[in-house]
């Protein structure tokens, strides 16, 4: 249950996508959008060019071309948005160049197919491409060794696409300020751009993955329960609590309630407190497999929202089951933990 969505489409490629040099060709003027012209040297005749708008999850193809004989390509496309993360992939393979443009753009590319993976190239027409093309060499000689690098260029840069770029070279659990700066330009700049709001929903993510660290205290919950009485974590306080995720639909989750059922008989004379939140949409179905599964403790509660659950987004809960063991002073101590890790845990904490 980790990282970041949006950034995994990108990162497939991110490797493979050394660009170009170009040439001054001379636009379509009779097009209202982005054109892209240029010259692959090397390429096999009739090899296939396409450009491709990235939206955040996904790509679109704009425009699909064939090289003439002399490896010349003209590609025309209307972008979805104001400006957006542009690739030209070149054949049906992973070899790509990453540019940034509007609808106003003429970009020029230019490349020898046989050194485009060392970075030899040249792009003109689009000052923020070029701009990604130093960043992307920076990434060839220092990979990921240096985060200082990327964390000043995200906090110096005025260009949101390219903040967003130097973001796919650091890891958001160490840089989470950095990730929250880059969220910040895409929204001034780019506000209704899907790559904006799906990175957005990651840095959300990650932040109630950060209120829910390893000694930090444990969030208020309070909802009802199947009778319609609110029940509150808080109320447990002095317990050792295990807070579990879990859904009568989540086969997982009901393959794994025997062993919490039974830690449960072992341990609650001895301090210990299950409250179970349900991501269940059907009241009937939630207390039916609350009967079934005998999970005969009394804190169970849901605000039957499904995966739009309040506490859920709270703890930054992602897939099901999770857990979460407080201690007697509500502290989170542990996460995830089942069958045998968990029996050790409470033994370790209440004995056995």
């Amino acid at each position: 249950m980790r990282k970041l969505p949006l950034i995994g489409v990108l990162c497939l490629t991110i490797f493979a996508l050394l660009l170009t040099s170009c040439n001054n060709m001379g636009a379509d003027a009779n097009h209202d959008g982005l054109v892209v012209k240029g010259t692959g040297k090397g390429l096999a005749p009739k090899t296939k060019m396409y450009l491709i708008e990235v939206l955040g999850q996904k790509i679109v193809t704009l425009d699909t071309v064939e090289v003439k004989d002399n490896g010349q390509f003209t590609l025309l496309g209307k972008l979805a948005n104001t400006k957006s993360l542009c690739q030209l992939r070149i054949g049906g393979g992973n070899t790509n160049i990453l540019f940034i443009a509007d609808n106003t753009s003429k970009v020029n590319i230019d490349f020898d197919i046989k050194t485009l993976a060392t970075g030899e190239y040249t792009i003109t027409g689009s000052p923020e491409s070029v701009q990604l093309q130093a960043l992307l060499k920076e990434v060839q000689t220092a990979g990921s060794a240096q985060p200082e690098y990327y964390k000043n260029y995200i906090d110096t840069t005025k260009s949101a696409l390219l903040a967003f770029m130097a973001c796919q070279f650091i890891q958001i659990e160490n840089d989470f300020d950095a990730f929250k700066k880059a969220g910040e330009k895409l929204t001034q700049q780019l506000p209704d751009h899907p790559l904006t709001q799906n990175f957005n929903a990651s840095v959300e993510q990650a932040a109630s993955a950060q209120n829910v660290s390893i000694g930090k205290p444990a969030p208020e919950i309070n909802f009802a329960s199947p009778k319609g009485k609110e029940i509150a974590l808080s109320s447990l306080k002095g317990k050792v609590v295990l807070i579990d995720f879990w859904a009568s639909w989540c086969g997982p989750c009901r393959k794994e309630n025997p062993t919490v059922v039974a830690a449960y008989k072992k341990y609650n004379k001895k301090g210990f407190e299950i409250y179970s939140v349900s991501l269940d949409k059907d009241k009937a179905k939630w207390e039916d497999a609350i009967a079934k599964d005998n999970l005969i403790w009394p804190s169970h509660v849901s605000d039957l929202a499904g995966w739009q659950s309040a506490p859920a987004a709270l703890y930054g809960v992602r897939s099901i089951p999770a857990t979460f063991l407080l201690d007697k002073e509500g502290n989170i101590i542990a996460r995830n933990l089942r069958g045998p890790a968990l029996e050790q845990k409470l033994a370790e904490l209440l004995g056995a």
